[in-house]
């Protein structure tokens, strides 16, 4: 007969070496990634004088190594990949550009040392900074399949995913009108969103995230969060109290029932999120913050968020920048977009 203490002790040992294990794995990979070659200044020499349409590419295999650390890090089992056939893609990423407003070009011009192209990167973008440039520097990084969508779709698609598909209920975003509803203008507003996550690293609004520093230090992170038991917390955490449990991308292994959709929406409008991608983190909270900024108040266009139950419109929000709830984050954009620079705010054609 097996001794039930020595057994009960042998899985407890198993337990623990393998969270030990996991941790070390987790702590491995971030110093890899932390320490990585592509966040360097010397791995993009000559990038800086590249014409806009030249920094529009597949992503070179120095960066798709530093994808790869990151997917390993998030447990997505597929292998990102530079995108192929990707050509009239990049074409509309520049159409994307080249109509945002003079004060969106000046933030890209001052930040962006390219945006580079991928397929199967397991989100829809991602951004990160070049760690030893002076101004600051960084990379976005689009994935062709994600956003190979019209604009409404997909911003719709990406608002679903926090949500248990299994449902009757689901999320509609309009993000443009019928006449704009192309798969370029979706392209745009996650260009926004991503440089809106450079500007808030280089102009010091939140913390940078390698650094993790105190939120409470920061002009933008501290409107709306805080440090509570050495962790991030929302000031809005016991109005909002499923906020913790928002996961975008999650799908089938999303934490919250699809028929909560109501009452989550309901809560967030009781905070200073602008939307529900925003309440997920201080990072997320200016990347959407600015991208909603620029999307509604300077290029004039719509936001608008439906609940449908079965086809039926049961929830509507409008336009959540210009609500008075968010009238403090509206003000900091309006100030921060009024700031000038040396940059030229016209685009190399």
């Amino acid at each position: 007969m097996i001794n039930v203490k020595i057994l009960t002790f042998f899985f407890a040992a198993c337990l623990f070496l393998t969270s030990c294990a996991y941790h070390d794995s987790r702590e491995t990979l971030s110093k890899q990634m932390f320490e990585h070659k592509s966040r360097t200044l010397a791995a993009w020499s000559g990038w800086q004088k590249k014409d806009i349409r030249e920094k529009i590419v597949p992503a070179p295999d120095i960066l798709l190594d530093y994808l790869h650390i990151d997917n390993k890090i998030s447990s997505y089992d597929k292998v990102t990949q530079p995108a192929t056939q990707w050509q009239s893609f990049a074409d509309e990423v520049f159409q994307a550009i080249d109509e945002f407003p003079p004060e969106v070009k000046r933030h890209l011009n001052e930040h962006v040392i390219g945006i580079f192209l991928v397929s199967d990167l397991g989100s829809s973008a991602f951004t990160d900074i070049i760690r030893d440039s002076t101004p600051p520097l960084g990379f976005i990084v689009l994935d062709s399949q994600s956003l190979n969508r019209k604009a409404n779709e997909w911003a719709s698609w990406k608002e679903n995913t926090p949500f248990s598909p299994y449902s009757k209920m689901e999320t509609r975003v309009i993000i443009e009108s019928k006449v704009g509803d192309t798969r370029k203008n979706a392209i745009s507003y996650i260009i926004l969103h991503e440089l809106g996550h450079l500007v808030g690293v280089t102009k010091e609004v939140h913390a940078n995230w390698w650094d993790k520093g105190n939120h409470n230090d920061y002009p933008f992170a501290s409107i709306s969060w805080t440090r509570r038991n050495d962790s991030l917390a929302s000031k809005w955490d016991d109005t909002f109290q499923n906020r913790s449990r928002v996961r975008f991308y999650a799908n089938e292994k999303s934490q919250l029932a699809g028929d909560e959709r109501t009452s989550i929406y309901a809560n967030l409008e009781k905070t200073d999120f602008v939307s529900l991608y925003a309440a997920t983190g201080s990072y997320d909270d200016f990347a959407e913050t600015y991208a909603m900024y620029a999307h509604v108040v300077l290029q004039k266009r719509p936001w608008e968020l439906e609940v449908l139950r079965e086809g039926k419109p049961i929830f509507r929000m409008t336009e959540p920048i210009l609500q008075a709830r968010s009238k403090y984050k509206r003000a900091f954009l309006a100030k921060l977009f009024e700031t000038k620079s040396q940059a030229e705010v016209t685009l190399t054609h």
